[in-house]
């Protein structure tokens, strides 16, 4: 189960520096009292009446197969946008 949770944790870290560094909206949830975890993020951002979804995982410990090797996926996928797509760096507003 340590395997999981420190998997879970480097990718939600990396959703959070994709945030900030792409412009994707990544979304993280952990759903505690079934031990699920659904990732997905908005390919460049919310857009008004956009289908701009994309699904990254949605699973439960101890009941998926592969749980591991699903995440792994997961953090290599995050970590490839955030290598191809980082956005132009933005001017800080005093």
């Amino acid at each position: 189960m340590e395997q999981y949770e420190e998997l879970i944790l480097e990718v939600a870290a990396l959703a959070m520096r994709a945030n900030r560094v792409t412009n994707h909206q990544f979304f993280v949830s952990f759903r505690g009292h079934v031990n699920g975890i659904d990732i997905h993020y908005l390919e460049n951002g919310y857009k008004e009446d956009s289908k701009n979804r994309i699904d990254l995982l949605d699973l439960f410990i101890g009941l998926d197969d592969n749980v591991l090797d699903k995440l792994e996926k997961c953090k290599q996928h995050i970590t490839a946008l955030i290598e191809g797509n980082k956005k132009e760096p933005q001017e800080k507003v005093q």
